[in-house]
């Protein structure tokens, strides 16, 4: 079992059920366990405890697909913008 973070005291959509459904959230590692009233999720053992303020949370879909690579490697480029003669090619490079 790793770190784990009771919120409490918010309005937490659950995804599955696509409704507000309790007002609290318990979360390992990372990742959403259970999502339900405070009252059934409070006596959870060795959990932080985070007060939300009655804020309102929603689990996002974080897409860990990306162009960083790609894009690092375009600022090894020379741009040859404008120009018109081999010299300035050469100058660029």
């Amino acid at each position: 079992m790793g770190e784990k973070r009771l919120f409490y005291n918010g309005r937490v959509l659950d995804p599955e059920k696509g409704a507000v459904c309790g007002g609290a959230l318990l979360a390992e590692d990372g990742i959403i366990r259970a999502v339900g009233k405070e009252e059934e999720l409070r006596d959870v053992h060795g959990a932080e405890k985070v007060n939300l303020e009655g804020v309102f949370v929603m689990p996002a879909f974080l897409d860990a697909h990306s162009h960083f690579t790609q894009t690092a490697c375009s600022f090894l480029q020379a741009s040859l913008r404008g120009v018109s003669t081999e010299k300035e090619l050469v100058c660029r490079i």
